[in-house]
């Protein structure tokens, strides 16, 4: 829970000359899914959630976060991004996934939520359903 302790400790632990390999995803990683589970959520009638913490339960710290922290210990954080696009061919791991979000997990109306997902999911020409990833690698010194 305390981010700067923790990377505090990843700098006192790296030998000197030493790396350390930071694996993250970006903060628009799956936006497909983020905003289809918000839709789904809207049109069951909940409000709008206000940030992104409520709707994820990735603990808040993305690419762009995590290179702020480290650059606060290491001398040098190098970022790489690698972004890509998924084609997933039916629509039951994009429901499993919404349905794992703490927008759904934590809502009394989880079964409504999904099924308007169920609805609501973009489906391409060819069946797929794509979805835009985005991670990286931050490369402390």
């Amino acid at each position: 829970p305390d981010r700067p302790a923790a990377v505090r400790e990843l700098r006192r632990i790296t030998r000197p000359g030493g790396a350390v390999l930071v694996v993250l995803n970006a903060a628009d990683h799956l936006a497909e899914l983020t905003e289809l589970a918000v839709a789904a959520a809207v049109e069951s009638g909940l409000p709008e959630p206000a940030s992104r913490a409520e709707i994820r339960s990735d603990g808040g710290v993305d690419l762009g976060t995590g290179a702020w922290l480290l650059a606060a210990e290491f001398g040098t954080v190098d970022r790489h991004d690698f972004a890509s696009e998924l084609a997933v061919p039916e629509p039951e791991p994009i429901l499993a996934y919404v349905a794992s979000l703490r927008l759904v997990e934590s809502s009394a109306d989880a079964d409504r939520i999904l099924a308007a997902a169920a609805r609501l999911l973009p489906v391409a020409r060819d069946g797929a359903i794509r979805i835009t990833t985005h991670t990286g690698v931050l490369s402390c010194r």
